[in-house]
């Protein structure tokens, strides 16, 4: 693999965010991979005697993150012959960063727009909505498509609140909205407070 390929559109980005970086070196290093040097701030070259190099990130905090944890599992499931839900798992399942996640199905959440990112290519757009849950402020993170999102865009322009629904996923610290319904937007004189989830 030569540096990184474009996410297969079978593999779900929320996913891919939840493997760590040192998962994926210590996956590498298994197949006989070994680091070689640094690559910028953010990344490690690893070299293979019989394979491409490889660029592994060592922060989560890369904005196409997905898309190379995607291109690694591409990889690695070339190397092992395996299927990449397969390598996905395995991943998952021996990562040491990992926590186990609480799903609460069919949540409605309020709250603020306090965070928007979309690449031009791309007809999905994620956000960080500022809402309470559990009777503490908590950003939660939301990908949408195109229609909700730009909803979503002018309401933070407008400093208007929304109202979402989906399926509310705490990963250790981090927050996601899955499956989500951009299903209000409320004026600045129609608001109230953000809302508990409920």
């Amino acid at each position: 693999m030569s540096r990184f390929s474009v996410i297969p559109g079978n593999l779900d980005a929320s996913a891919m965010e939840a493997i760590s970086p040192a998962a994926l070196a210590a996956y590498a290093r298994r197949l006989g991979w070994r680091k070689m040097e640094p690559y910028g701030d953010t990344s490690d070259v690893y070299v293979h005697d019989a394979k491409p190099e490889i660029l592994i990130p060592r922060t989560q905090r890369l904005a196409d993150y997905a898309r190379v944890v995607a291109a690694l599992i591409e990889a690695f499931a070339d190397e092992t012959g395996h299927d990449v839900s397969s390598v996905h798992r395995m991943l998952a399942a021996t990562d040491p960063d990992a926590v186990s996640s609480v799903l609460r199905p069919d949540v409605r959440l309020r709250g603020f727009v306090n965070r928007l990112k979309r690449s031009e290519e791309e007809r999905t757009g994620t956000i960080g909505l500022r809402t309470i849950v559990d009777g503490r402020h908590r950003s939660v993170q939301v990908v949408l498509p195109q229609a909700d999102y730009e909803r979503a865009a002018e309401a933070h322009k407008a400093r208007a609140m929304v109202e979402m629904r989906g399926d509310l996923e705490q990963f250790g610290q981090r927050w996601r909205l899955l499956n989500p319904r951009l299903t209000d937007v409320i004026r600045s004189d129609e608001a109230d407070d953000p809302a508990d989830a409920a």
